[in-house]
Order: structure tokens, then C-alpha cells, then sequence
């Protein structure tokens, strides 16, 4: 991402198959990084789009408008679905996220 901007890859669907001890490591970790990193001026939440809004997405979000963060929300495996799941899925994510649609990426259904 070259000298001005730098990508950080957190935890993300893998974290609910490790057990107890290490997701509260890892949540201890994101809180850390987005209370301690003041260079940090935004974020991109990579979504399932088959899967509803979760708790742990709601928490790293909350975490990031806490600081005054933009946060831009990508929804993906929409080439796994026909145009009519996709458009029923998600019309239930933003139900369920409580995000819209202007805050999602550009390639929308």
C-alpha cells in the first residue's frame, strides 16, 4: 500500500472455530489496536454476504465510530449466489447490519 497507507488483516471467520482463550486474546488484540493506533483513520469490514450481521462486527464497529473512524463495509461471495438470492440476502444484511447502502462498496447488486 506503499509509504503512506498500510493494510492490517485482523481475525475474522476462522476466529470462531478457535476456542475460548485465544478469541479473548484476539479480542483484547483489536480493541488494543483501534483505542492505541492514533494513525488510524479508518477501516474495511469484509463481510460474507450469506452470513447475517454478527455480534463480533457490531463490536469492531462500534470500536471504530467510538473513534471517530470511517468505516466502508464490503459484502462478498456474491458470485456464489443467483441474482435473486443475492438481492434477498442483501436486502436481510443491511436489515440485520443496520448499515445502507451508501455504506457499502461501490459494486452493489
Amino acid at each position: 500500500m506503499g509509504e503512506k497507507y498500510r493494510f492490517v488483516d485482523l481475525p475474522g471467520y476462522g476466529y470462531a472455530a478457535r476456542d475460548f482463550k485465544e478469541r479473548n486474546l484476539w479480542a483484547k488484540m483489536i480493541e488494543t489496536f483501534f483505542k492505541e493506533r492514533q494513525n488510524l483513520i479508518g477501516f474495511i469490514l469484509v463481510c460474507d454476504m450469506r452470513r447475517e450481521w454478527t455480534e463480533d462486527e457490531q463490536i469492531m464497529l462500534d470500536l471504530a465510530e467510538n473513534r471517530g473512524l470511517e468505516c466502508l463495509c464490503v459484502l462478498t461471495k456474491i458470485d456464489k449466489l443467483s441474482r435473486g438470492e443475492s438481492l434477498k440476502l442483501h436486502k436481510n444484511w443491511l436489515k440485520t447490519s443496520g448499515r445502507t447502502r451508501a455504506s457499502l462498496s461501490r459494486f452493489q447488486p
